[in-house]
């Protein structure tokens, strides 16, 4: 089902089918889409996607493989837990790009880039609040910051916001222009 915003962009038509009855299908009108920069850098830019979401990701699971006293933090874990939402979009959004045929319509077109700003963005938001909370929690315990595996969660935040720094950076190169 298409959302009210698109609905223009479709147009209903009745197909007779192989049975001989009538079936009212949608038919695309709007116009299409394609991406703005050129087949090299949208490659490159493909890969740099993929690789830093994938990064990300693997910065954020193995940040629960460490028995870190900060990590069990409440204002600390809630945020480091639910950034697994913007980074699981993120993931689908980097799957979706490579997959896509263009042209395609304005639908898929805007998905794509308001879906990459989003999601980068909502880790960028959480991972900086856990970054805050762990400089927080390991200056009130100041005892805390000698265990090793404090340190090394500490610094997987601090990759994981700097892959979504550079995703967000990023996003401008996967913009579409309409096709005249």
């Amino acid at each position: 089902m298409v959302s009210k915003k698109y609905a223009n962009d479709y147009r209903l038509e009745n197909q007779l089918t192989e049975r001989g009855t009538l079936k009212t299908v949608p038919v695309y009108i709007g116009k299409m889409y394609e991406f703005s920069t050129d087949s090299e850098n949208l490659k490159r830019a493909k890969i740099q996607l993929a690789v830093f979401t994938f990064f990300a990701f693997a910065c954020i699971f193995s940040g629960f493989m460490f028995n870190s006293d900060i990590g069990r933090t409440v204002y600390v874990a809630v945020p480091y837990a639910f950034v697994f939402l913007p980074i699981g979009f993120q993931l689908v959004v980097a799957v979706e790009v490579f997959v896509i045929k263009t042209p395609c319509t304005r639908e898929k077109s805007e998905r794509i880039y308001d879906r990459i700003a989003k999601c980068s963005f909502g880790g960028i938001f959480l991972s900086a609040i856990a970054i805050v909370g762990s400089i927080v929690k390991l200056i009130l315990n100041y005892n805390l910051a000698v265990k090793m595996c404090n340190i090394i969660y500490l610094i997987l935040l601090c990759l994981f916001l700097l892959c979504e720094i550079y995703v967000f950076i990023a996003k401008k190169q996967f913009k579409m222009t309409e096709i005249k």
